[in-house]
């Protein structure tokens, strides 16, 4: 991947974080959440559809009930996946039941992001089609895991919310993530990616904006990309170019999204309830991106560092 040429290794997340509680992970000792019974019942009437406001949140359909008994089912499956990525990985990860792709099929994602974020590790599982069993989803139609967006931004230790920028295009969502590195002060990295769930991940570059330092000269060198190798000379051009990517989608409200840090298979259960019960694709939070480069970086480098745009990367 491009980015990981200018982002080395062993450094500090660009995370933004909230105060949270901590749940254990495989039973080590820790502070956990309120795991009482969350008086969940069944309806009398079985239906795929998705109930988001609070006066309904005890009286979730048939479905959605029996989802969250096959996903708890499934503790080991997921926790054992999710391993093979490291141990540190999944000390670190979230997990989120979310429904993005409004199927009526609940999804599970387990993310973490570590170091200076050139590190983040995501996999998603869907409930099956018939409602009984968890089938992981591939990315644009390849097995691995994604390590690229920052679907969870937050500290391993941190219960915390994510709000996402969607749209929709012939009766499909799409969510808007970015991926931030960081190789310290002096090299900085923030991509924008469009992330689909449709039977599969489906994920595309859109842009992205490179920064080295040189402190001598307090010359920010500056590459704007568009995610496939090609390059813009002034930061109007790639403006344009992002936000005219979304050309022909219909913008929807925000979606927000709960994660916890991945719990212990005593808490798995309630901790499955908690996250789908906050899951919210129609927040009233307005989730605008803001694609000028320069605001990306406030605060990290002083007035008087200019930044200057360089049209190709080092070596290209």
């Amino acid at each position: 991947m491009r980015k990981l040429a200018q982002i080395t290794t062993g450094l500090l997340c660009l995370s933004l974080l909230a105060s949270c509680a901590t749940i254990a992970i495989g039973g080590q000792d820790a502070e956990t959440t309120d795991t009482s019974d969350t008086g969940i019942e069944g309806s009398t009437e079985k239906s795929n559809a998705i109930v988001f406001t609070d006066e309904t949140k005890t009286s979730l359909s048939e479905d959605i009930i029996s989802q969250f008994d096959v996903i708890s089912d499934n503790y080991d499956y997921l926790r054992n996946d999710y391993l093979q990525y490291g141990e540190d990985s999944l000390i670190n990860s979230h997990m989120a039941v979310t429904d993005l792709n409004h199927n009526g099929r609940l999804e599970v994602i387990i993310t973490s992001c570590m170091g200076s974020g050139a590190f983040s590790i995501t996999s998603m599982y869907e409930v099956s089609e018939d409602l009984t069993k968890l089938e992981r989803l591939n990315i644009n139609g390849e097995t691995g895991p994604d390590r690229d967006a920052d679907f969870v931004r937050g500290s391993a230790k941190e219960i915390c919310t994510e709000i996402y920028e969607c749209y929709m295009k012939d009766g499909k969502y799409y969510y808007l993530l970015t991926n931030y590195s960081s190789a310290g002060w002096a090299a900085k990295y923030i991509g924008y990616i469009s992330y689909s769930f449709n039977g599969q991940i489906g994920k595309d570059f859109i842009g992205g904006c490179d920064v080295s330092v040189e402190m001598d000269t307090k010359k920010i060198n500056t590459w704007l990309d568009d995610g496939h190798g090609n390059y813009f000379k002034d930061g109007e051009s790639f403006a344009k170019h992002m936000t005219s990517y979304w050309d022909g989608y219909t913008k929807q409200k925000s979606c927000e999204v709960k994660y916890i840090p991945f719990p212990s298979k005593e808490a798995f259960a309630a901790c499955i309830r908690d996250s789908y019960n906050a899951f919210n694709p129609d927040s009233e939070v307005v989730a605008i991106t803001d694609y000028n480069y320069q605001k990306s970086f406030e605060g990290y480098y002083e007035d008087d560092y200019e930044y200057v745009i360089q049209e190709t990367m080092p070596g290209i």
